[in-house]
C-alpha cells in the first residue's frame, strides 16, 4: 500500500479529531454500519471507526501493527451529490467535516429518541437564532429562525486587532468581534435604516463545541503568534460575553488536568501525498507513545464561556475541554491532540507521530512552523 497522489492528509486529520471525541466514537462504535447501507458516507466512515477500534484492541495485545485503509469514505466523499471532494485532489477540511456531519443529520437511524434529533446534531450542532432589534425606532427585522451550525466562526483578523487594543478575555473578544458586523434596520418593513448589530441566541448546548478560524491570505508567524495568544490560558470572571447574554448558563471552558495513568496506544491515520515529492503509505497505524519524562503539569485553566461568546444568550453547561484541532500550512494539514494518559500534546503529520508537550510547545511550534489552527475541538465534561 503505497499509493502515490491521492492527498488525503484533509481526511487524516478529520479522522483524528473525530476519533479522538470519546463521545462520539462511542456512539459510532455502538452501531452496525451494515444498517447504513443508504447512507455511503456515514456507513464508510462507521466501518472506518470498526477498524481503527479493531486495530487499536490489537496494538494493546500487542499484535504486529495492522493498517486501516480509508479509501472507502474517499470514495463515498468523491460520489456525495453537491459537493466537488474528488479522489485525488486536496479538498477544505473544514468543507468535508460539515458534509460528514449532514450526511449523518440526514441518516433518521441516527436520531435519539430523547429529544428527537439526529445524534449528530445533539453531539456537535448548536441551535442558534438571529435578529436585529432597532435601538432607534424598536423594529425587528433581519429575522433567522432557529437552525444548526457546527462552527462558530471567528475572524483571525478581528481576534487578533481586538487582543490587541481592547485585551480581555477570550469570550468577550469573540463577541466583540461578532458585534462589529452590523446590519440597517429593515425599511421594507417600515424601519428607520438605522445600523445596529444582529443578537445571536444559543437554544442548546452541544456536547463537542467547535470552533473555526478564519485566517487571512499570507499570514506571517508573528500574526499566527499573536492571534493564538487571543486564546486565554485563564479567564475568570463573568459567562456572559460571547453571546451577548443570550446563551444558557455556562461554566468555564478549560484546558484538561494532566493525569497519570497507563498510556493508550494512539491511533494514526496516514495516507499517500506528493507534498514535497513524498511517498506516504494510505493506512491507520497504531502508536505506543513513552510517557512523559516532565513530573510537571500544566493547572486547569479555564478559557472561556459558552455565555461569553453568545453574551450570555445559552444555557446552563457543564465544563468543556479543549481536546484537539486541526491546522494547516501551504498544501499540508496537521492535527494536534491533548492526550489525557501521558499528559501531554501529541502531533500528527503523515506518518509521524511526535510528542509536542505542553501547549505552550504547540503555540511555539505553529508559530516557528507558520502552522495556522483551524478547527479546534472543545469536548464538554470530559476530564
Amino acid at each position: 500500500m503505497n499509493r502515490s497522489g491521492e492527498y488525503n492528509c484533509f481526511l487524516n486529520v478529520i479522522i483524528q479529531c473525530l476519533w479522538h471525541c470519546e463521545v462520539f466514537r462511542k456512539e459510532l462504535l455502538n452501531l452496525n454500519p451494515a444498517r447504513f447501507s443508504a447512507h455511503p458516507v456515514v456507513k464508510s466512515l462507521m466501518e472506518l471507526f470498526h477498524q481503527l477500534d479493531e486495530a487499536t484492541r490489537g496494538a494493546q495485545r500487542g499484535q504486529e501493527q495492522a493498517g486501516v485503509d480509508p479509501t472507502g469514505l474517499r470514495e463515498a466523499l468523491d460520489l456525495l451529490p453537491g459537493y466537488q471532494f474528488r479522489m485525488g485532489e486536496m479538498s477544505d477540511p473544514s468543507e468535508v467535516l460539515i458534509a460528514i456531519f449532514e450526511c449523518l443529520a440526514s441518516a433518521k437511524e441516527l436520531i435519539h429518541q430523547k429529544g428527537k434529533d439526529t445524534m449528530v446534531n445533539q453531539l456537535f450542532g448548536m441551535s442558534v437564532s438571529e435578529q436585529l432589534q432597532c435601538r432607534s425606532c424598536g423594529t425587528v427585522s433581519h429575522v433567522v429562525p432557529s437552525h444548526v451550525e457546527y462552527f462558530q466562526i471567528v475572524q483571525a483578523t478581528s481576534l487578533r486587532a481586538i487582543h490587541l487594543t481592547e485585551g480581555g478575555r477570550m469570550g468577550e473578544k469573540i463577541h466583540l468581534a461578532d458585534s462589529q458586523l452590523t446590519k440597517k434596520c429593515d425599511e421594507d418593513i417600515e424601519g428607520c435604516n438605522a445600523p445596529g448589530v444582529p443578537s445571536k441566541s444559543l437554544k442548546s448546548l452541544p456536547s463537542v463545541f467547535t470552533f473555526l478560524l478564519a485566517w487571512e491570505q499570507n499570514v506571517s508567524s508573528e500574526d499566527i503568534a499573536c492571534t493564538m495568544l487571543a486564546v486565554d490560558l485563564e479567564v475568570r470572571g463573568s459567562p456572559f460575553e460571547v453571546f451577548g447574554g443570550r446563551a444558557p448558563n455556562s461554566e468555564p471552558f478549560y484546558f484538561p488536568m494532566a493525569r497519570t495513568i497507563k498510556p493508550e496506544p494512539l491511533t494514526m491515520l496516514c495516507y499517500s501525498s506528493q507534498h514535497h515529492q513524498t511517498q506516504i503509505q494510505s493506512h491507520i497505524v497504531p502508536f505506543y507513545l513513552p510517557m512523559a519524562t516532565t513530573t510537571t503539569s500544566e493547572p486547569m485553566n479555564p478559557i472561556f464561556t459558552v455565555k461569553e461568546v453568545f453574551g450570555g444568550r445559552a444555557p446552563i453547561s457543564d465544563p468543556f475541554y479543549l481536546r484537539s484541532m486541526f491546522c494547516y500550512y501551504g498544501q499540508h494539514y496537521h492535527a494536534f491532540v491533548y492526550r489525557r494518559e501521558i499528559k501531554q500534546w501529541v502531533m500528527f503529520d503523515d506518518m509521524t507521530v511526535a510528542t509536542v508537550g505542553s501547549w505552550k510547545k504547540v503555540l511555539k511550534k505553529c508559530e516557528l512552523g507558520r502552522i495556522q489552527p483551524s478547527v479546534l475541538f472543545y469536548v464538554r465534561n470530559e476530564r
